[in-house]
């Protein structure tokens, strides 16, 4: 994983209703979109840019 990777999936490790199907804030559309707001503010890229590359890194550790 390059660095930025590695600061994207340390933000969202603090968030985690992002990525944890368990918690009933999980299906919460607007604490997701304030969530990915903040993890764009703190890494330094558009939320689209965060969320695809999330996508991107999640699905390299899934479907391994």
């Amino acid at each position: 994983m390059d660095q930025i990777e590695e600061r994207l999936a340390e933000e969202i490790r603090k968030y985690d209703h992002l990525y944890n199907p368990s918690l009933t804030e999980y299906k919460d559309a607007q604490m997701a979109c304030n969530s990915w707001k903040e993890i764009s503010a703190n890494v330094g890229l558009q939320v689209d840019e965060c969320t695809k590359l999330w996508r991107k890194i999640r699905d390299k550790f899934v479907l391994q």
